[in-house]
């Protein structure tokens, strides 16, 4: 089938992964629940952040380095991807986020998301 994204929003994940939590120094615990608002703060770019999400709302991949902070408040730069998980009916079921901190000089100019063509966002299925 090649229908549209579906439109009913993701479900959030259950808990993040240990990883997550280490590289921005929080707990399972802290975390369980949340999102990753949590790591928002003023140098965040939200007109950045607001591209990404749009990127999600449409069901299409997305990447972004945005500032974000760790528990402390110590700033980090984080690179995001954003990838749909598509079901057997082949609508959007859920999202992978991928979070990696990157040292300031790897950061791309302003750059803004790159949303994948619709066309490759899928990995080829029998």
């Amino acid at each position: 089938g090649g229908g549209g994204a579906s439109t009913r929003r993701p479900a959030p994940a259950p808990s993040p992964p240990s990883g997550r939590c280490e590289m921005c120094g929080y707990t399972l615990e802290e975390v369980e629940g949340l999102s990753s608002s949590i790591l928002q703060g003023a140098e965040t770019d939200e007109a950045l952040l607001s591209e990404l999400m749009a990127s999600v709302r449409r069901g299409e991949s997305s990447s972004a380095t945005l500032v974000n902070y760790k528990k402390g408040g110590a700033r980090f730069l984080n690179q995001v991807h954003i990838q749909p998980v598509f079901n057997q009916n082949d609508e959007v079921d859920q999202f992978m986020a991928m979070l990696h901190e990157v040292d300031e000089k790897e950061r791309p100019p302003h750059a803004a998301p790159a949303a994948a063509k619709k066309a490759g966002r899928r990995g080829e299925r029998a």
